[in-house]
């Protein structure tokens, strides 16, 4: 993902501030090592990014238009399905990677804001 560096100076609000997030894929968020059910993992990518980001030192302003996000809710049961455009609920981020350029989200829950893009099947 780009421009998660000037996240690092405000929260989760700003980075999601005039994006929207269409659910691509429901699945169940499960401990790495241990194999235990932690919850849900609900897949997204961005289809609209209007965050007016800080130009780059060639000039050129970056977006993250199309990139993946996934929202991963402590809740074994989430009411959204692929097609919905939804909000994480008290989101968290994390920006972890050798060039901070990855997003982890835990959310308390996802809210459907506008139902099924007409067209898209489960």
């Amino acid at each position: 993902m780009k421009n998660l560096r000037q996240m690092i100076r405000t929260d989760w609000r700003w980075f999601a501030k005039d994006k929207r997030f269409m659910v691509t894929n429901v699945m169940p968020w499960q401990d790495y090592d241990t194999k235990a059910l932690l919850g849900t993992k609900v897949e997204t990518v961005i289809t609209v990014d209007n965050t007016p980001y800080q130009a780059g030192p060639d000039g050129t302003v970056q977006t993250n238009l199309f990139e993946k996000i996934t929202f991963k809710v402590a809740k074994n049961e989430v009411k959204v399905e692929v097609g919905d455009f939804v909000e994480p609920v008290n989101a968290v981020a994390t920006i972890y990677g050798d060039y901070q350029n990855q997003l982890s989200v835990k959310a308390d829950d996802v809210v459907v804001v506008d139902h099924k893009v007409s067209g898209v099947k489960k």
